[in-house]
């Protein structure tokens, strides 16, 4: 009988990560950002400091401007 319950157990343990897994996976994700502003800018600068063409740079200057 102790067998029995085990068994049982283990089968409802796997059902619930399985229908918690295909969830999670299927899921929407929303994602918040409070100053988008600031984030683009920060992208925007991270991009032109690693970049070595000096158009990209002049253009984001002239846009800042």
């Amino acid at each position: 009988m102790k067998k029995t319950w085990n068994i049982i157990i283990k089968i409802i343990a796997i059902i619930t990560v399985a229908l918690s897994g295909y969830l999670m996976l299927t899921s929407d994700v929303q994602l918040k950002i409070s100053d988008t502003h600031a984030m683009v800018k920060q992208v925007v600068r991270e991009i032109v400091s690693d970049s070595e063409d000096q158009s990209l740079r002049y253009a984001t200057q002239f846009l800042e401007a």
